[in-house]
């Protein structure tokens, strides 16, 4: 018997597609290509993203300076510094504006010069992000100090005069 289209009675056209065999057959050859073709997306997205500089789960650090003293100091007086920071695996990087560096959260410096310096840290994390801050300190010339010493025989002078103003004042 043949079949006989619904419409202007022709013969109904032989069914085309592909066989459920061949199906499979394509299934496992393009699967693994698509999954080849997303991973590779996924990782150029990533470097175009890195490359503009997007923030890919490592927040930038942010950092703070704290110091033993006032933002006024003598020559040659140690100070200390510290910076706080809230970002992962980071490195401290400081520079005391007079020439000098060190590294690390805590450090300590003493100033050989008279002048106000800028003393700035700056933070790098692991993804190389940075931070910086800095504070300003006026270092002042060392603080005289008074001294003196007698010599017997030499104060003849003032020894009397000191025993006659305890007597008026007895």
């Amino acid at each position: 018997m043949q079949n006989v289209s619904p419409s202007f009675g022709m013969p109904a056209a032989p069914k085309q597609g592909m066989s459920p065999a061949m199906r499979s057959r394509l299934i496992l050859i393009c699967l693994p290509l698509l999954t080849l073709a997303l991973i590779g997306g996924g990782i150029y997205g990533m470097q175009v993203a890195s490359q503009r500089g997007l923030d890919l789960g490592f927040p930038k650090p942010q950092v703070q300076i704290t110091s033993t003293v006032p933002s006024s100091v003598s020559v040659g007086q140690q100070v200390t510094f510290t910076a706080d920071s809230a970002g992962r695996d980071v490195s401290y990087a400081w520079d005391f504006g007079d020439g000098s560096s060190d590294s690390g959260p805590n450090v300590s410096h003493a100033f050989q010069q008279t002048n106000s310096y800028t003393v700035t840290v700056t933070v790098k994390d692991a993804a190389g992000h940075t931070s910086t801050a800095s504070t300003n300190i006026t270092v002042q010339p060392t603080s005289p100090v008074a001294s003196f010493f007698a010599t017997p025989g030499t104060d003849s002078l003032v020894a009397p005069t000191l025993r006659s103003m305890h007597q008026l004042l007895q």
